[in-house]
């Protein structure tokens, strides 16, 4: 990732399964820029099988 920045790119660690990652990450670009113009989605998670066979913790689903 740090060859990014020779391109201009600021990289961020960022666990995307951890709340307060996520929270930090925000608070943090907020901060330095002021606003979050571009966002990149590019977190993945890979499950086989079906969905009902899928753990609930696997699916981090998060009820409310």
């Amino acid at each position: 990732m740090q060859d990014l920045k020779a391109y201009g790119i600021k990289p961020i660690a960022l666990d995307v399964t951890e709340d307060e990652s996520v929270k930090a990450c925000v608070e943090q670009i907020l901060k330095e820029a002021g606003s979050i113009d571009v966002l990149v989605n590019n977190a993945g998670f890979g499950s086989e099988g079906a969905v009902e066979d899928v753990p609930m913790q696997d699916a981090n689903i998060k009820w409310k």
